[in-house]
């Protein structure tokens, strides 16, 4: 083997690194974006239920006032149902927020970009968790309803 064959094939390795790189970045980005958008149909579900939850609590009420029979423990039941549906949709947009690396202002609430030291809307400092979002190893898989 010659110095230009060694030369060649130093480069071809280089060019194939180089492929691999692009091609595993790839990879990574896409199981990204199904797992976000694995979270925003969670999201869509429980928008869903949110609303079959306040068509029901709309009927129990409208029975309720037909009949002139309360009934507080039907609709204690269903906003504590409602109130946990929130907290879930809320939960599920905070970890789409952290994949998408945002960081929201606990004072103003803006979105700003997750190395952002000072929100861009309030000048608030920011406060960042020690861990990077790209470790934070989410499995969408758990958000289905």
């Amino acid at each position: 083997m010659n110095l230009k064959d060694i030369n060649i094939k130093e480069e071809v390795d280089t060019v194939l690194g180089k492929a691999k790189e692009l091609t595993d970045s790839g990879i990574k980005k896409s199981d990204e974006f199904m797992k976000i958008m694995r979270l925003k149909v969670s999201c869509i579900k429980l928008d869903n239920k949110i609303k079959e939850k306040y068509a029901e609590l709309g009927k129990s009420v409208y029975k309720m006032v037909k009949t002139d029979k309360a009934d507080s423990e039907t609709i204690a039941n269903a906003v504590t149902e409602i109130e946990r549906l929130y907290q879930r949709l809320e939960s599920l947009h905070k970890r789409i927020e952290e994949m998408k690396r945002i960081i929201t202002c606990p004072v103003c609430g803006a979105k700003n970009k997750y190395d952002s030291e000072y929100c861009e809307n309030c000048t608030n400092r920011l406060v960042v968790t020690d861990i990077a979002p790209d470790e934070y190893g989410y499995d969408a898989d758990d958000t289905v309803i």
